[in-house]
């Protein structure tokens, strides 16, 4: 699946600042905790940059699920509830575990 002219532009332009954001930090804003979340500003920008990939691979699967009937997706959904709790658990272990 091809990717529209604009979405590609807006996820260059994301993994642009987001460069930016890290050569520009302050060193000792970016050791710091984040405000109301837990995690630490390294965790947290690992964290993204990682979803970003993530949300780029999966751009194809979406559009594919997009295409089949409404059953099919309502059993993805209830999957994808199911997985929610341990999917979090991941989530938090990759992320302190990335940065």
């Amino acid at each position: 699946m091809e990717l529209p002219d604009q979405v590609r532009l807006d996820l260059q332009w994301m993994a642009r600042d987001f460069e930016v954001l890290l050569a520009t930090g302050w060193t000792d804003r970016l050791d710091g905790a984040t405000d109301g979340t837990g995690w630490t500003n390294p965790q947290l920008l690992w964290h993204m940059a990682f979803d970003q990939h993530i949300a780029c691979a999966l751009l194809p699967v979406t559009g594919g699920l997009s295409h089949l009937p409404a059953l099919a997706s309502g059993r993805y959904t209830s999957a994808l509830s199911t997985a929610t709790r341990p999917y979090n658990w991941v989530n938090f272990v990759g992320g302190a575990a990335g940065a």
